[in-house]
């Protein structure tokens, strides 16, 4: 079942070629449970086509190049919120609307603009823990959303 959510993730995805590094994180995080903050650190190092490092301050130094807002805790192994992903999602996609997001720039904001843009579930709470086939699905739906633009 696995392999197969696996291979739907590819057909439904951006026409590139995938790496062998892109296919084995992939598939890592179909199995995991919850997504941490490094996965989603990779996860938009992959967006950007950066040169990806074994080193995680380094690519997170190569994300700080991109974005301006950075959530406050956030460490390899921190489990990935709903909140801390919308923070990182909303500034890849480059959107400059909600007045209480443009205001304080919190992960909370970020999350209830990215409900309206149908790319998080309603009803979802900023503190919700991201599992690894939630952040999958995110990911393609950004990838999408930021094709539509």
């Amino acid at each position: 079942m696995r392999k197969i959510i696996v291979i739907i993730i590819f057909i439904l995805g951006s026409s590139s070629v995938y790496s062998l590094s892109e296919i084995e994180f992939i598939d890592q995080l179909s199995t995991k449970e919850y997504a941490t903050f490094g996965d989603a650190v990779l996860a938009f190092c992959y967006l950007y086509q950066f040169e990806i490092s074994d080193d995680f301050q380094h690519n997170v130094v190569l994300l700080k190049g991109k974005f301006r807002h950075w959530p406050k805790k956030g460490n390899i192994d921190q489990i990935l919120t709903i909140g801390n992903f919308s923070l990182f999602a909303i500034q890849y996609l480059n959107i400059k609307s909600g007045i209480f997001y443009l205001m304080t720039k919190s992960g909370r904001y970020a999350s209830r603009e990215l409900v309206l843009l149908d790319i998080i579930p309603r009803n979802t709470s900023e503190n919700e823990k991201v599992t690894g086939m939630e952040l999958l699905r995110f990911i393609q739906k950004v990838s999408e959303y930021e094709k539509s633009l």
